[in-house]
C-alpha cells in the first residue's frame, strides 16, 4: 500500500503531494524533493508518480464522518465538544458498563433513559423501587448515560453505559452520610465499576473517603461533586475517590465550585443541558453535572480498556486532561479539564499493548491496582450524624 510505504518517510513529503495533488499550497506543484530533500532509496520519478496518484485518489475519495447523533437539544450542549465527548464515541461508547447513581432516584421511565436504566436499590425503605422523588438523580443519570441518536432529547456522555439508580434521599433532596454510604457499598457489591455521589459534603467527608477506599479495593471508582460554596478545603486526595470541580463557558473555575488540592479534575458545570423528570428536559448548573460527566468519561475508558485497575484508569483521567489556569496542578483546577477523546484513546492504546505483552500471561478480570482485596465494610443499620445536600441543580 503505497500510504504505508511512505508511512516511514518524511511527512513534509505527503504533504506535498497532498497539495499538489489537490490543487492546493502556495506557488502551484510542490516538488518531493523541494518539500523533503528527496526519498532515498529506489527510484524518485517513478515513486513520485506513484504516490502521486494515489493522493489524486484520496482527493476525491469520500469516507464517513465520525459518529454524528441525531439529539434535537446536542448542538445546546457545550459542555460535549468541551471534554470531547462526540469524538471519544469513534472510540467507545461505554457498553457494558454498569455506572450506578447514588442519589434521589432515577426516572427509568424517561424515553431518553429508560434503555440504559437497569434494577437498582432503594436504601430509604428497602425496596427495589428506584423512582425519583427529587428530580436531581435524573438530571444525573441523563449527563451520564441519556440515549443517543435517537431522534430525541439530549446525548450523555457514555451513551451505552447501564444505569443503576440507587436512591438515598428523601423527598426533599436531603441524605443523610449513613445512607450515602449504605447506598455506595451496595452498588459497589451490586457490580458497579463507576458509583457516582453527587451530594455536598461527601468530598470531604471520612465515611465517604472509606467508602472510596472500599470501592477501589473492588476494582470500582467513587467519583464525587466538589461542591458548590466556592470555598478552599485543605483535604488531600482520597485513593479510590475522584473529585470533580467545576468549570465555565470559559474554561474556568466558576466562582461557586470548590476547591483545593483534593480535586482531581474539573468538568463543565454551568448550564448543563440534561434529562428532568417527567420526561422532561433542562439546563442546570452545579458541580452535580459536572461529577457525572466525569463518570461517563470513565465508563467509556472502561469498555475501551475492561482490564485496566483503576489506577491506571484514574492516571491516565489525570495525564489526558487539558491543562488550564497555572501550568501544572492546581488548586482550583486539579490536572485540568476532562478530555475525554484522549483519555479513551489512551485507555484503547494501553488495552493493545497489555494484550500483545501478555499473549501468554494470565488475563483476568481487571485489578483494584490497590493491592487492598481484602477490604471489607459493612453499611451502617443506622444514620451517624451529618447529613448531606445535593450541591447543584
Amino acid at each position: 500500500m503505497i500510504l504505508k510505504q511512505y508511512a516511514k518517510r518524511a511527512w513534509p513529503t505527503l504533504l506535498a503531494l497532498g497539495l499538489s495533488a489537490c490543487g492546493g499550497g502556495s506557488g502551484g506543484a510542490v516538488s518531493i524533493a523541494g518539500a523533503a530533500g528527496g526519498i532515498s532509496g529506489g527510484s524518485t520519478s517513478g515513486s513520485a508518480n506513484t504516490a502521486s496518484s494515489a493522493m489524486a485518489t484520496a482527493c476525491t475519495q469520500v469516507v464517513g464522518p465520525s459518529f454524528v447523533p441525531n439529539d434535537p437539544y446536542l448542538g445546546a450542549q457545550w459542555h460535549l465538544d468541551r471534554i470531547t465527548a462526540t469524538t471519544a464515541w469513534d472510540l467507545s461508547k461505554g457498553q457494558s458498563v454498569t455506572v450506578a447513581v447514588v442519589d434521589s432516584g432515577v426516572d427509568g421511565q424517561h424515553p431518553d433513559l429508560t434503555a440504559n436504566v437497569v434494577v437498582g436499590w432503594n436504601m430509604v425503605d428497602g425496596t427495589r423501587v428506584t423512582d425519583d422523588v427529587f428530580g436531581h438523580g435524573t438530571r444525573g443519570a441523563g449527563v451520564v448515560s441519556a440515549s443517543v441518536n435517537n431522534g430525541m432529547g439530549v446525548a450523555g456522555v457514555a451513551l451505552q453505559a447501564r444505569l443503576m439508580p440507587v436512591r438515598v434521599a428523601n423527598i426533599d433532596g436531603n441524605a443523610t452520610i449513613g445512607r450515602l454510604l449504605a447506598g455506595i457499598i451496595q452498588a459497589v457489591d451490586a457490580g458497579a465499576r463507576v458509583v457516582n455521589v453527587s451530594y455536598a459534603q461527601a468530598a470531604t467527608n471520612p465515611m465517604i473517603q472509606e467508602a472510596g477506599r472500599y470501592a477501589h479495593s473492588r476494582g470500582a471508582v467513587l467519583v464525587v461533586a466538589a461542591g458548590n460554596e466556592g470555598r478552599n478545603f485543605s483535604q488531600q486526595p482520597t485513593l479510590g475517590m475522584v473529585v470533580v470541580g467545576g468549570t465555565g463557558q470559559d474554561d474556568r473555575r466558576v466562582s461557586w465550585s470548590d476547591y483545593g488540592p483534593h480535586i482531581t479534575v474539573v468538568a463543565p458545570a454551568d448550564g448543563i443541558w440534561t434529562t428532568e423528570r417527567q420526561g422532561g428536559y433542562r439546563a442546570v448548573s452545579g458541580t452535580s453535572y459536572a461529577s457525572p460527566m466525569v463518570a461517563g468519561v470513565l465508563a467509556l475508558m472502561m469498555a475501551a480498556n475492561p482490564k485496566a485497575s483503576i489506577d491506571e484508569l484514574v492516571g491516565w483521567l489525570k495525564a489526558t486532561s487539558r491543562d488550564v489556569g497555572p501550568a501544572g496542578f492546581d488548586v482550583e483546577h486539579g490536572h485540568g479539564i476532562v478530555d475525554a477523546r484522549r483519555a479513551v484513546a489512551m485507555a484503547a492504546s494501553q488495552a493493545t499493548v497489555s494484550a500483545t505483552a501478555a499473549s501468554g500471561g494470565s488475563g483476568g478480570a481487571a485489578s483494584s491496582g490497590g493491592g487492598a482485596g481484602t477490604w471489607n465494610m459493612t453499611a451502617p443499620s443506622c444514620a451517624p450524624s451529618g447529613a448531606g445536600q445535593p450541591p447543584g441543580g
